[in-house]
């Protein structure tokens, strides 16, 4: 049985930035699904099942989430927490689109707040937070979990002023969005900058980095190429890289892991510690 296409929902209000998208999503991603929703409210009738996408076998839920953060009167930060209240959609991935720097900015500011928050409600009894975005008052979370002092939180993204620096006081797993061994290096020693500047420890945070099998891997058409994918890991491993996530080509089938599996025994890349977990 063939696997189905992974299904992608952009939610925008500006018909010229969907039909960018759109063309991105082919050119980029073409054995994705892409369905839109024109606007905030739509984006939410698509997702809760409103008005005329009521029938889920015709208007299935989408595998990854668009969301324009400039919509009105609903931006796409209010669509995003509405969201996070569904248990059911609160595991579909969520990209916020940002036209601008002021939104873009805005986007961070909100991520920043988000992790200060998570971390109140998972470390303490009570948690009361005024922020711009969130605000809580004497707010609890229990079970707080097995995890100590809290489940560990992964910040991906390169931004050097921000992402980076809020990487270091809150997350304990960074993810490298895939580059040169060079550039990953050069972001590596940026983050362990601003740990310093806090005082911790920059190996209390595990690097990741994702690794695609080959250059065009969108390409149906292309070869597999699982060597390129082992001098990758290999490369960015030497620069301190503790995790490689390999990015399957579409569409997915198991009959890619075998292989995989083998390609990465073969290399020597894995030790007693990796063959353990």
């Amino acid at each position: 049985m063939q696997a189905r296409a992974p299904r992608i929902l952009v939610v925008d209000d500006d018909r010229k930035d969907l039909d960018t998208t759109l063309a991105t999503i082919r050119t980029h991603c073409a054995s994705y699904e892409a369905r839109i929703a024109m606007g905030a409210f739509e984006g939410l009738d698509y997702l809760f099942g409103r008005g005329r996408f009521h029938e889920r076998g015709r208007h299935p839920l989408p595998d990854l989430v668009l969301l324009d953060v400039g919509m009105a009167p609903l931006d796409g930060a209010q669509v995003l927490k509405r969201i996070s209240e569904a248990d059911y959609l609160r595991k579909i991935p969520v990209a916020l689109l940002c036209d601008t720097e002021e939104e873009k900015q805005r986007a961070m500011r909100e991520g920043v707040e988000a992790c200060a928050v998570l971390v109140g409600l998972l470390t303490r009894e009570t948690t009361t937070f005024d922020g711009t975005y969130y605000q809580l008052k004497d707010a609890r979370c229990e079970p707080k979990g097995p995890q100590q002092p809290h489940p560990p939180i992964c910040i991906g993204g390169s931004g050097e002023k921000r992402t980076l620096r809020t990487t270091a006081r809150y997350a304990q797993h960074w993810n490298f969005v895939g580059g040169a061994p060079e550039e990953f290096a050069r972001k590596r020693d940026v983050l362990a900058s601003h740990c310093a500047d806090i005082g911790r420890d920059p190996k209390e945070i595990m690097l990741s980095s994702h690794i695609r099998l080959s250059p065009d891997h969108h390409n149906p058409d292309t070869k597999i190429d699982f060597g390129h994918a082992i001098e990758e890991a290999a490369a960015l491993g030497k620069e301190g890289l503790d995790l490689a996530i390999v990015y399957l080509p579409t569409p997915h089938t198991p009959t890619v892991l075998e292989p995989l599996a083998e390609a990465i025994r073969d290399s020597g890349l894995l030790t007693s510690k990796d063959i353990g977990r």
